[in-house]
């Protein structure tokens, strides 16, 4: 959307959740009415998906999803029997094994969902250790085949989001030209909560469109993820944050996110480890709503 060629992104929420959390998907539907939320990027763990446990989850959730909002599903997660080490984060031994998962879930699912958002934070150790990758071979691969076959079955597109955002690595998968078959590129990043510095999303995201321009793509960029950190209780700063983040100039933005996370959960990093990462959410543990949530319900904020 756009007024007078200003881009007015379309901005969703990113929310994920664990097998076997039937209420809490459930819960989240209703709160996603009450704040007009029609866009919802989740996880579909290939891990996960390797139980029979997991296969009937996704069976429920994905459909139940999409009959409420307009689902990005992002793919990631190694299955620990499939990697180069038994660990989600490990590259697996075959990389053409994601695209045969991928060609799976959207031979029974693909109605459900347009698009298809290849890895989360590729560039990010905890979520890909790229240390038993060292030249990115395995990863380059991996998405190279799974992104070129979902362009087969007439899926678009979306290049895991970087974090950091790296130039630099960019660049390398348009050398490897993984980005023949990549429609969008996505970015996140938290301002004012792991950055010392901050200079603005304009500055950031001509960081990417001056790859793009440089190799000659077409690619758009989505913010898939960013959000606040209340665990200092400064609910103002996650409004001010979120509308900074809402005059980005990008078709879509992903906040982060719904609910605080559950304190009995681990992080990708590990168990409180950093306790920032468990308070992003809208509304906290208890089912209080916070500030941004508040105004957004109340249609004082519009999405």
């Amino acid at each position: 959307m756009s007024t007078n060629g200003i881009i007015k992104p379309q901005i969703g929420l990113l929310e994920w959740f664990h097998i076997g959390e039937y209420e809490r998907v459930e819960n989240s539907i209703e709160r996603f009415q009450q704040l007009g939320i029609k866009h919802l990027r989740t996880g579909i763990s290939w891990a996960d998906y390797y139980s029979e446990e997991g296969v009937k989850w996704y069976n429920w959730l994905i459909p139940r999803l999409a009959k409420e909002v307009e689902i990005l599903p992002c793919f990631l997660y190694t299955p620990p029997s499939e990697g180069l080490l038994p660990k989600t984060s490990s590259p697996p031994k075959n990389p053409k094994a994601f695209a045969d998962f991928l060609d799976t879930i959207v031979s029974s699912h693909g109605k459900h969902f347009e698009w298809v958002e290849l890895w989360n934070e590729p560039n990010n150790q905890s979520e890909y250790d790229y240390t038993l990758d060292r030249h990115w071979s395995v990863f380059t691969d991996m998405i190279g085949k799974a992104a070129y076959w979902m362009k087969q079955l007439h899926k678009k597109t979306l290049l895991g989001g970087m974090s950091p955002v790296d130039p630099n690595w960019l660049q390398l998968l348009f050398n490897r030209e993984v980005m023949n078959y990549i429609d969008v590129i996505g970015i996140h990043h938290f301002p004012h909560v792991f950055d010392d510095k901050w200079y603005g999303w304009e500055h950031l995201i001509n960081q990417v469109k001056e790859i793009i321009q440089q190799n000659n793509g077409q690619q758009k960029i989505w913010i898939t993820e960013t959000g606040y950190s209340t665990w200092q209780h400064d609910e103002r700063k996650q409004l001010e944050v979120f509308l900074e983040a809402s005059k980005a100039p990008v078709e879509r933005i992903y906040w982060y996110g719904l609910n605080d996370l559950d304190q009995k959960y681990p992080t990708v990093d590990g168990f409180h480890k950093d306790e920032r990462e468990y308070t992003f959410g809208l509304v906290k543990t208890d089912g209080t709503e916070k500030l941004l949530y508040r105004l957004l319900a109340e249609k004082k904020l519009l999405i």
